[in-house]
């Protein structure tokens, strides 16, 4: 296998890596979203609940805070670890197209 032809096939597995972690980004992104969504509501329900209610739907309230917030804090840490792993796709690229095409020339 020649130099070209080895480029050529871990560019094609990176450019298919980096779609992938582009996908999963992007479905963080409808994810967090969607939490904006929810947050939105429950503030608008928060905001309108009549005084006197207030200890009536607490645990409501709160049982709804927690699992949004779960629910952000792990589409977070995935999207972490989604960014990185781009990045290091990106670094990989960059070492193979600019400084081995350097080295070449």
């Amino acid at each position: 296998m020649t130099k070209k032809d080895y480029l050529q096939k871990s560019l094609r597995s990176l450019a298919f890596d980096l779609d992938s972690e582009l996908e999963a980004i992007n479905e963080r992104h409808i994810i967090l979203n969607d939490i904006d969504y929810l947050l939105g509501h429950l503030r608008v329900d928060m905001d309108n609940i009549n005084p006197e209610l207030v200890p009536f739907y607490f645990n409501q309230f709160l049982s709804s805070v927690r699992i949004i917030e779960e629910l952000c804090r792990y589409t977070i840490n995935d999207l972490n670890k989604n960014f990185q792993n781009t990045q290091n796709i990106k670094d990989a690229i960059f070492q193979k197209v600019v400084k081995d095409v350097k080295e070449e020339g």
